[in-house]
């Protein structure tokens, strides 16, 4: 009921793309789930895997694309465990078929709060693109952009209470990485002024 109650949510307000966890410990509601179930033991959990397929699909039928992101942060732990074996979970991923209806993939939430080296991230990003061709996106803590290279799209975010002239100059900064820029995270609540700051200077 919540993900429908949502779905509308979002497509009252005109939006056509949902972003969706698929490893999240701790972060937000609904935590504690990944494509092993509740923890990292490289057991494929197939009543998650059902429920995550079939919620994908539900979006997509409703018309919106779907984004994918592969960590969340306050992880405990268990980004560390992936990324000691990237390629077998996004093996795991794409057998199980959840790329499918991807649009873009983003390596996960806030990755500067990892504690990963460039190297592990280099590692994570080209098992990614071993199964999956389309985009992949990186999103860091706000104003920083450490893995954009890394990427093909810069997720960029900042912390809340920022001016129409700070989010302009803010898309500038972040488009000098040389990435198309999805304003991510501007505000914690919808703000349709600075979204449209946010466009008019370069992002999407």
């Amino acid at each position: 009921g919540k993900v429908k109650d949502y779905l509308a949510w979002q497509k009252g307000r005109g939006c056509n793309t949902v972003h969706l966890f698929i490893c999240n410990n701790k972060d937000g509601e609904g935590g504690g789930y990944s494509i092993y179930g509740n923890g990292i033991d490289w057991q494929i959990d197939n009543g998650w895997l059902d429920k995550a397929k079939a919620r994908i699909k539900q979006c997509r039928s409703e018309g919106f694309a779907v984004v994918l992101w592969g960590m969340a942060d306050d992880d405990g732990g268990w980004n560390k465990q992936i990324l000691s074996n990237p390629e077998k979970y996004m093996a795991d991923i794409k057998a199980a078929g959840l790329l499918d209806y991807c649009s873009t993939f983003v390596l996960g939430l806030e990755m500067t709060e990892w504690g990963a080296s460039v190297g592990q991230i280099t590692r994570y990003r080209d098992a990614v693109r071993k199964v999956y061709k389309g985009k992949i996106g990186t999103h860091h803590n706000s104003e920083r952009v450490d893995y954009a290279h890394l990427g093909d799209v810069l997720m960029y975010q900042t912390s809340p209470g920022k001016s129409a002239a700070q989010i302009a100059a803010l898309t500038k900064k972040a488009l000098a990485t040389g990435k198309p820029v999805n304003f991510f995270e501007l505000d914690r609540h919808e703000n349709r002024p600075l979204c449209e700051v946010a466009i008019e200077n370069g992002a999407y």
